[in-house]
C-alpha cells in the first residue's frame, strides 16, 4: 500500500527490534542502560542527581537527562537553558 505513494522497500527489513538495557549501555555508555540516570522515584532521590557544573574541572558543564533537573525532552531542554544562563552570568 505505501509503495503506491513512492515508499518502496519499506517492509524489506525487520518489522520490530528487541532493544535491552544492555544494548543501551553498549550504544550510549549509559550506566546499566538507564535512560534517565539515577532513580528519582521518591522526592528525596530527586535531589541526588548530579549538578550541572563540574566540581573538579573548571569550565566543564553538564546537561541532559541524567543531570539536574532530570529526564524527558522538555526537562533536558530546560537543563541546557539553565547551563546557558549560568555561563552567560559568568561572562
Amino acid at each position: 500500500m505505501l509503495e503506491g505513494y513512492g515508499l518502496k522497500g519499506v517492509f524489506q527489513g525487520p518489522v520490530w527490534e528487541h532493544y535491552t538495557p544492555q544494548d543501551i549501555q553498549r550504544d550510549t555508555y549509559a550506566h546499566q542502560g538507564a535512560i534517565y540516570g539515577i532513580s528519582s522515584n521518591s522526592p528525596r532521590q530527586t535531589f541526588f542527581r548530579p549538578g550541572n557544573r563540574s566540581r573538579d574541572v573548571q569550565g566543564l558543564w553538564y546537561v541532559g537527562g541524567t543531570t539536574h533537573p532530570g529526564g524527558g525532552t522538555p526537562i533536558v531542554t530546560l537543563s541546557g537553558q539553565l547551563v546557558g544562563r549560568h555561563i552567560a552570568d559568568l561572562l
